[in-house]
């Protein structure tokens, strides 16, 4: 069934407009797309090549990994450690990574980014994917529909709380995936910034029909 724009449910859903729009997916739909069972074939397949998620149990223990943990701890482990050094143990560090690119990536962003975020870390990225997560367990017939919507609702009034506006927390998302690999940010780095430009800046967006600071509590 169709989302209406304006409404809580559609706030929720535009959190993972940045990826809906990348995989030219429909921003009013729970699921993304119809439960055909082609579009059921291709998002088992991404569910199971990207994150290992081949049955509710997988996705369950992926859905408990973001929320315990996710990408924000190691950005965080990363980010404490690398403040407690002084310039010579950071060059030493540094060196000790030529060839490494990963790690040499993943050392730049904290640096440029761990003290500004606080305690913002990287929740913008990591509980967009736990929504996109249940939007395509759902579809896939993981999770019940009242199940996703259950766990949505919660991460997105989480993510309204945490961040000031669409603009903040699409730019988390980016950091994030930024952080998360050094190779897709190479690939199509650039793609993902210009769809976050788009949804920022185009009057016919989610974001800018489902304003940042809506009453998310369900009537």
């Amino acid at each position: 069934m169709s989302i209406g724009m304006g409404t809580p449910r559609a706030w929720a859903l535009a959190t993972t407009a940045i990826l809906t729009e990348r995989d030219h997916e429909r921003h009013d739909l729970l699921g993304g797309n119809n439960n055909s069972q082609k579009n059921v074939t291709e998002i088992k397949k991404i569910l199971s090549e990207w994150w290992g998620v081949n049955n509710r149990e997988d996705l369950l223990n992926a859905l408990q990994w973001i929320e315990g943990s996710g990408h924000r701890e190691d950005f965080a482990k990363l980010g404490a450690y690398l403040s407690s050094l002084n310039d010579d143990q950071l060059a030493e560090i540094q060196a000790k990574m030529e060839g490494d690119e990963q790690a040499k990536h993943q050392v730049k962003i904290v640096r440029k980014h761990y003290e500004k975020l606080g305690r913002k870390s990287l929740l913008g990225w990591d509980y967009t994917r736990y929504i996109a997560l249940c939007r395509w367990g759902c579809l896939v017939g993981y999770l019940s529909e009242q199940e996703a919507w259950d766990r949505i609702m919660p991460a997105a009034a989480m993510l309204q709380s945490t961040f000031d506006s669409w603009k903040d927390f699409g730019e988390n998302y980016l950091i994030g995936r930024e952080f998360w690999s050094y190779e897709q940010t190479a690939r199509d780095g650039q793609l993902y910034r210009n769809i976050y430009r788009k949804l920022l800046n185009n009057s016919s967006s989610p974001w800018n029909h489902n304003p940042w600071n809506m009453d998310l509590r369900m009537n």
